[in-house]
């Protein structure tokens, strides 16, 4: 059509005023009456704060190692179990027609979707919680269609969500404690059993310990050094004994002596010479010049002594030099065999320690794996005994209320406007649509349409003009009942506003408050 102008427009809207106030009409009664049958949802919060151990960490650590999300996530899980909601909807007689026609599990799923927790954010921004951040706190919220019922479970499901949470933590660090207390009992008497055995290994290997190796070695090292000194006391001795022999066979018991009582005869000079190169051996050796000399003195006067015969009087008497001969010969013997006994005695002790010696690394293999296994255990012990005594601090401090906790900052509130359905919303919602059904069944009809009702119209189809154009002529009763019409549809949109109005006042806010609320938002005092 060419050249639509707003009369144009104008004529349409009078020509299709049913097409397009009865689709809108019917639309927005239809929204008015869903808004206001909708049954209400009211919400009751609580609010709950997570507060931090009184006692800092350094100094007791807590035994309850989950994060406070984590826990709620867990303690949401417990209260809302089956049987504890079933107990609640019992108890406060809630959803009643849906109890009559569902089974209680439906019912109980139901209480369970309309129970809401939230995690308050360190920003208080109240958007989800992001993986670095944890929660200052939360929000248990419970929707139903009565506010005091939604207030009392509300307050009912926070009471139990805080008993659960201490009763948790309690349970937990006493858990912990009973634990770590066995646990140090167990090890405890593992270490005992292990001191036992080696206490019995060390009486078992007395002597022949690993500590015991150095001990052993240098007395055995003293030993080697006693029984070297014995040995060459004893072939000494028997050096001596050899040479006192040799004096002894060339001495005569009886003596021939001058007036004096000496002895001049090449026995008693042979004598004397003996002695002297006894001496000289025990003191120089067997190489020394002095020993070899007396050597070739005494074989000389041993071979004048056998030559020569004696020419001094007999007088009866014992030899005086035979008898000396005699009584160091006898010194001699008793000193060898003192000497030989205690040569086997060192012996027998330098085997023993030498024996030890050699039995150590087989004791040391054996001592250390034991040691080994006591070092492990007494670790393994002292580090349970320090967590055991860590626990049992932790328990008190959850026993006296201490450690972090969660405490009631706003407890539930009784809902004054209903949170469900969002009235408002759908009134707009219902209003775009009406005026949008109104609007397409006025531009449908015009489009099926082939009627012509303009002049203009004439021209586009046959190309011209018409002569005259012969407007409608109505009767006065077809424009009484247009008039009556017309008061009709005023009074259905005064009764419109009016329970519009109504539904507004009882069931979103009182008129006198929304209108307070709209001057203040204008800035009208």
């Amino acid at each position: 059509m060419e050249g639509f102008t707003i009369r144009d427009l104008m004529a349409i809207l009078r020509r299709r005023f049913w097409h397009l106030t009865v689709p809108a009409v019917l639309l927005m009664l239809g929204t008015v009456a869903a808004v206001v049958l909708l049954p209400p949802l009211y919400r009751s919060t609580a609010t709950v704060l997570i507060e931090q151990p009184e006692i800092p960490k350094d100094f007791v650590r807590a035994t309850v190692s989950s994060l406070a999300d984590q826990r709620l996530r867990a303690i949401q899980q417990k209260i809302t179990a089956s049987g504890d909601l079933s107990d609640l909807v019992t108890r406060f007689d809630l959803y009643p027609a849906e109890r009559r026609t569902k089974p209680m599990n439906e019912v109980v799923d139901k209480m369970r979707d309309n129970i809401k927790l939230m995690e308050v954010s360190p920003d208080l921004s109240g958007k989800p919680l992001r993986p670095n951040q944890t929660a200052i706190g939360f929000t248990l919220s419970f929707d139903y269609g009565d506010p005091v019922l939604a207030q009392r479970v509300a307050n009912e499901l926070v009471s139990r969500f805080l008993s659960e949470n201490l009763k948790t933590r309690r349970e937990q660090s006493s858990q912990t404690a009973q634990f770590l207390g066995a646990e140090t009992k167990r090890v405890e008497d593992r270490m005992k059993t292990l001191e036992s055995e080696i206490a019995v290994f060390k009486n078992q290997h007395a002597g022949a310990l690993p500590e015991d190796l150095t001990y052993n070695m240098q007395l055995a090292e003293k030993n080697e050094r006693d029984l070297t000194e014995l040995v060459r006391q004893i072939q000494i001795a028997e050096q001596r004994r050899t040479a006192l022999k040799g004096q002894l066979a060339v001495v005569s018991p009886t003596t021939t002596v001058d007036g004096r009582g000496r002895d001049l005869g090449p026995a008693g000079k042979l004598q004397v010479a003996q002695t002297e190169l006894a001496e000289l051996s025990g003191r120089y050796g067997a190489r020394h010049p002095d020993v070899l000399k007396k050597r070739r003195e005494v074989a000389s006067l041993q071979v004048a002594a056998r030559a020569q015969p004696i020419q001094a009087a007999v007088r009866g008497d014992a030899n005086p030099a035979y008898l000396q001969i005699q009584a160091q010969l006898e010194g001699i013997d008793a000193e060898m065999r003192s000497l030989t006994v205690q040569r086997d005695a060192v012996r027998a002790q330098l085997q023993a320690y030498q024996a030890k010696v050699q039995k150590t690394p087989d004791v040391e293999r054996d001592y250390l794996a034991l040691r080994r296994d006591y070092d492990n255990v007494a670790a393994r012990y002292n580090d349970l005994k320090t967590k055991a005594t860590e626990a049992d601090m932790a328990q008190a401090v959850e026993r006296d209320s201490k450690s972090e906790r969660f405490t009631l900052v706003e407890p539930a509130d009784l809902p004054g406007a209903p949170v469900k359905p969002q009235r408002m919303m759908l009134l707009a919602i219902g209003m775009v649509l009406a005026a949008g059904a109104g609007v397409g069944t006025v531009v449908g009809a015009e489009a099926l349409s082939s009627a012509v009702y303009d002049p203009r119209q004439v021209r586009g189809i046959t190309g011209a003009l018409p002569l005259v154009a012969i407007p409608y002529l109505s009767t006065p009763s077809e424009k009484r009942g247009r008039w009556q019409w017309r008061w009709a549809w005023v009074g259905l949109g005064i009764a419109a506003i009016l329970g519009a109005l109504l539904a507004i006042d009882r069931l979103w806010m009182p008129l006198d408050v929304l209108t307070a609320v709209l001057s203040r938002s204008a800035g009208l005092n």
